[in-house]
């Protein structure tokens, strides 16, 4: 009994973590976030595209 449940709880562990190993199927590539570094540009683009602009502010200290 003890082994079943071993069994059943490795199976769906491998089988919910599937996603994460596989590639990514065909034509997704290039489809995640383009960040942008310069503020300027961003602005510009974000203007032209009529987006909002996210801003990251990161101090290691």
């Amino acid at each position: 009994m003890r082994f079943s449940r071993f069994l059943v709880v490795t199976v769906a562990l491998v089988l919910l973590t599937v996603p994460i190993w596989l590639p990514s199927p065909a034509g997704a590539q290039g489809q995640g976030i383009q960040w942008v570094t310069n503020f300027d540009e961003a602005l510009a683009r974000a203007k032209a595209e009529n987006k909002l602009v996210f801003l990251d502010f990161f101090n290691p200290n």
